[in-house]
């Protein structure tokens, strides 16, 4: 099994080597008692973790990188007034992208992390969502939202391999879908817009070509996901209040067959085989939500774990289309899913006080759980 990073409840970045192994502590925990680390987000190869430094009372919050090999850490971006927001590396592993806020804008970040050079703005404005190319030299930014709802809502196509990015405007029409999607080893880039008289429609555009296809038609706020193989496209259609996408389907996307699957999801992410979904559904009762995994050739859905997310596994759900393309949960090497469950433990001087734990799901019929250590939120490194 891949080893896995993990922010812990004591405020430090810990890595497993293996389940296990008792947790060792990264080096850029040197200064815990001034910050709090958090998202360790790790660089293709393994061989970095991007992390966000935030700081326990008033001060400077930061992202770093930490080398992994020789613990050496290296500050890419700081500011006095604002946070990261979310960290995603280039699949080539030169670039690590950032979403910032620094006073009370929203901007993207680019570090490459070959040079000493801190982190440079590419883009601002809200929100802000963005796929990387399968190579890394380009990037697609969604900014502004649905176009009917904002007079600045666009995709755009930044390439980077030149001295300064070179822009390109895919659309100014795009619906209210978060995070286009580069399909995994090419040049195809999905995402919603309107077209011709209002259609709302998922779009695919060959970036090196720029031939554009209409697939089919969506709703107004649809999600995406690519299976790692590329081809199929797990679909999102519209979300309820209360965030659940009662709609999902399997596209694919060389037949143009659509597969409706059966019930709803709030989050959906695929395994790395492609052979299965992973859904997390509300929990009967309400009180809990379901890890599911949803077999693709005889739509059986397996129950994995209850559990209630903690802060930061809810706003991974809540957003579940960008961090598919960040982070991993689910090992490549066999059937094992990661995630953080809030526990509460009861009261303590008064207040209700909380205890995060970090567990696995290894199989699916049956289950094995096991609880891994306390953590708020953990990802498996990239495996083979």
């Amino acid at each position: 099994m891949e080893p896995i990073a993990f922010a812990g409840i004591d405020g430090r970045i810990h890595l497993l080597d293996a389940p296990d192994q008792p947790p060792r502590c990264l080096a850029a925990d040197r200064a815990h008692d001034t910050y709090i680390y958090t998202w360790p987000t790790w660089a293709p190869a393994a061989d970095w973790l991007a992390v966000m430094a935030l700081p326990r009372e008033r001060g400077t919050t930061a992202v770093e990188l930490v080398s992994l090999r020789s613990a050496a850490v290296r500050r890419v971006w700081s500011t006095d007034d604002g946070g990261p927001v979310f960290l995603y590396w280039a699949p080539d592993g030169r670039r690590l992208g950032l979403l910032v806020q620094e006073a009370d804008t929203l901007h993207l970040l680019v570090a490459d992390c070959t040079t000493d050079r801190p982190a440079e703005r590419l883009a601002s404005g809200a929100p802000l969502y963005w796929s990387w190319a399968a190579d890394g030299a380009a990037l697609a930014l969604h900014v502004g939202g649905h176009y009917g709802r904002a007079g600045n809502a666009q995709l755009l196509l930044a390439r980077l391999e030149a001295e300064r990015p070179v822009w390109e405007t895919l659309t100014v029409r795009p619906l209210g879908f978060r995070a286009p999607a580069w399909e995994p080893g090419t040049h195809r880039l999905a995402y919603a817009a309107a077209v011709g008289t209002d259609r709302r429609r998922l779009l695919l555009t060959d970036t090196a070509s720029g031939h554009t296809e209409e697939v089919l038609a969506v709703g107004d706020e649809p999600a995406f996901v690519w299976a790692p193989q590329g081809r199929r496209l797990v679909l999102a259609d519209e979300r309820t209040p209360e965030g659940l996408y009662e709609h999902v389907a399997l596209l694919d996307t060389q037949s143009g067959d659509v597969q409706p699957l059966p019930g709803g999801a709030a989050a959906v992410f695929w395994t790395p085989a492609g052979d299965a979904l992973l859904r997390a559904v509300p929990g009967p009762a309400g009180d809990l939500l379901l890890w599911e995994r949803l077999d693709l050739t005889d739509g059986t859905a397996w129950l994995l774990a209850g559990f209630s997310p903690t802060q930061e596994l809810a706003l991974l759900l809540g957003h579940f289309d960008q961090y598919a393309q960040a982070v991993r949960f689910y090992s490549q090497q066999e059937p094992a899913l990661l995630f953080a469950h809030a526990v509460p433990s009861g009261r303590h001087n008064g207040r209700a006080a909380d205890r995060a734990e970090l567990w696995l799901a290894v199989g699916h019929s049956p289950v094995a759980l096991r609880c891994l250590a306390s953590g708020r939120i953990g990802f498996f490194a990239p495996g083979g």
